[in-house]
This record gives structure tokens, sequence and C-alpha cells, in this order.
């Protein structure tokens, strides 16, 4: 093997490690992104099915439970968009 060839079989082999990465990014973040959307869709499931039933239990914390479920979604979304937008893009 050649000095030429060996210098490109490197090379070859470090692009294909990247295009393995950023697959392997754009997959993480979209999971993040899917679990985002699950907890924001719990979130709006427990301030409507049990917030309005908190009052007259004095449980308060229902609010801030439903609160902190969106609040996790929608950081969980944010921080899957942002590890998506750091993976090159293929084309």
């Amino acid at each position: 093997m050649t000095q030429a060839n060996l210098y490109k079989f490197i090379e070859d082999e470090k692009n294909k490690k990247q295009d393995d990465d950023a697959e392997e990014r754009r997959e993480r973040g979209n999971a993040f992104v899917i679990a985002g959307w699950i907890f924001l869709l719990f979130g709006v499931m427990v301030a409507l099915f049990f917030h309005p039933s908190s009052p007259r239990y004095g449980n308060v914390n229902i609010r801030n439970l439903a609160l902190g479920l969106a609040a996790v979604g929608i950081a969980l979304k944010l921080w899957g968009n942002k590890i998506r937008r750091s993976a090159p893009s293929k084309y």
C-alpha cells in the first residue's frame, strides 16, 4: 500500500465516521423532540383533567405539576432541535 493510498484510506474512514456521527446526532435530536412533545402532551392532559377538580380538594400542586411537565417538554424540544442543528447536513 502506497503512502497516497494509505492517506486516502484514512480520510475515507474519517469521513465515514463523521457521517455516522451526524446520523446519530439527528436521531438523538429527534428522540429528544418526540420526548418533549410527550411531556408537553402529558402536561396539557394533567391541566385539562385534574386542574378543575384540584381547588375542591385543596390541592394546588396539580397546577405546578402541569406547568413543570410543560416546561420539561419545551426544554427537551429546544434541546433536541439544538442537537439536530449541530449535525452537519448530508447534502
